[in-house]
């Protein structure tokens, strides 16, 4: 075996501001790479060698690996860190942009705008409506989800987030456009292949026949806008909790309720929304002593307003209000988040326990294994990967390589 530092060591490196795609053979040296080691995060310090986007080799190549008529760019990353890539499966918009009525070019300009923030996926998240509403932007977003465009960020799916909620959790939805449970409506939902997600109340689902009838068909149940008990969530066998602590029963030290379930089951996954106003960081610190860390994953739940210049705005004839960075119906109840997921690395890392390899995971590998998509946000052979390069530092973003 031969070191790839050997093979590179006379090439003059190419300075990484210079550098913008990955083609031919590219080699990076000594750069602080993020592993998953034992389902935990961790930074060790490796060579990386890629053809094009596909992870060719980690430290060694073999003897018979040959740099003679191919060209091989390198590029020094000492004192930087190459982490994998964002995916937000919790994201509503952002640009003045909702997925849930959008036009096809408005998505995806607003495709092209996230990726500068590291975003190679999203998983648009679908507010309640009629069956038909809800029809004609699953045939949008498949239109996108088939043709997606080079340098942007790429849509695995849809998460419905609705209507199969509670109405005394309904939050900002409107009740009338709420429905129960039940697999003979979900049914006529059309272009079902591109379904990721379906947030619902697990406790109104009789016999919790539509969360069976996901399961059977590779679509996570996701209980949300709930007042479940832990009985129910365990009787459902939902693999996640939505936004953990929001439009749910709370924590109760006697009645074990959803929140309760979501603590101290093991197998949950769960998303917390990453702003720090949502969830208190105490919470935040909390909720990393009990679950498994490997099992967290930093949503947005990120509206039209986020990057938008307007205070006021609308979400199912709803009107919302911006006030103290917070997303707010007339009655004061929170609707969601004006940021994206990604924007509040630094402010977790100093007011919770949280790492930052930890609070890498939750953006980027949790939920990509929750969505059965390692192979896509992992440093292993032959994965063919985005990633986003840091100042050790200052944990200023240095590159993002997305599609």
């Amino acid at each position: 075996m031969k070191k790839i530092f050997d093979l590179c060591k006379n090439i003059t490196p190419i300075h990484i501001n210079d550098y913008n795609i990955l083609n031919n053979y590219t080699a990076f040296l000594n750069g602080y790479v993020f592993f998953i080691e034992n389902n935990l995060p961790c930074f060790k310090k490796a060579d990386l060698l890629f053809y094009n986007k596909k992870l060719i080799a980690i430290d060694y190549v073999k003897n018979d690996f040959q740099i003679d008529n191919i060209k091989l760019n390198v590029i020094n990353a000492k004192n930087m860190y190459l982490t994998p890539s964002f995916i937000d499966q919790h994201i509503h918009g952002g640009y003045d942009i909702n997925f849930h009525n959008s036009k096809e070019e408005e998505i995806r300009y607003f495709l092209k705008k996230s990726a500068q923030f590291g975003y190679s996926y999203l998983v648009p998240t679908l507010l309640p409506d009629s069956i038909d509403n809800i029809n004609k932007q699953l045939k949008i977003i498949r239109n996108i989800i088939n043709s997606p465009q080079l340098g942007s960020t790429k849509i695995l799916g849809v998460h419905l987030e609705g209507p199969f909620l509670n109405p005394e959790k309904a939050g900002i939805h409107p009740i009338k456009l709420l429905i129960k449970p039940n697999v003979q409506d979900f049914k006529k939902l059309k272009h079902k292949d591109i379904i990721k997600i379906v947030t619902l109340a697990p406790e109104l689902d009789e016999n919790y026949s539509l969360c069976k009838y996901l399961k059977a068909n590779n679509i996570i149940s996701s209980a949300g806008h709930s007042v479940a008990s832990a009985v129910e969530i365990l009787n459902s066998n939902v693999k996640q909790i939505t936004h953990l602590f929001n439009a749910m029963a709370y924590i109760h030290h006697r009645k074990f309720t959803i929140a309760n379930e979501a603590l101290f089951n093991d197998n949950l996954f769960i998303e917390i929304i990453s702003d720090l106003k949502h969830v208190h960081p105490k919470m935040l610190n909390l909720v990393r002593k009990l679950k498994p860390k490997h099992n967290i994953i930093f949503i947005s739940d990120a509206l039209p307003c986020a990057y938008s210049k307007n205070n006021i705005f609308y979400m199912n004839n709803v009107k919302i209000n911006i006030s103290n960075g917070l997303a707010l119906s007339e009655d004061g109840t929170i609707a969601g988040n004006n940021k994206f997921s990604c924007d509040n690395i630094k402010k977790i890392l100093n007011e919770t326990d949280f790492t930052f390899e930890e609070i890498i995971a939750c953006l980027s590998t949790n939920c990509a294994k929750n969505l059965n998509i390692e192979n896509k946000f992992e440093f292993k052979l032959n994965n063919n990967l985005d990633f986003i390069i840091w100042d050790k530092k200052t944990l200023d973003i240095k590159k993002i390589f997305i599609n």
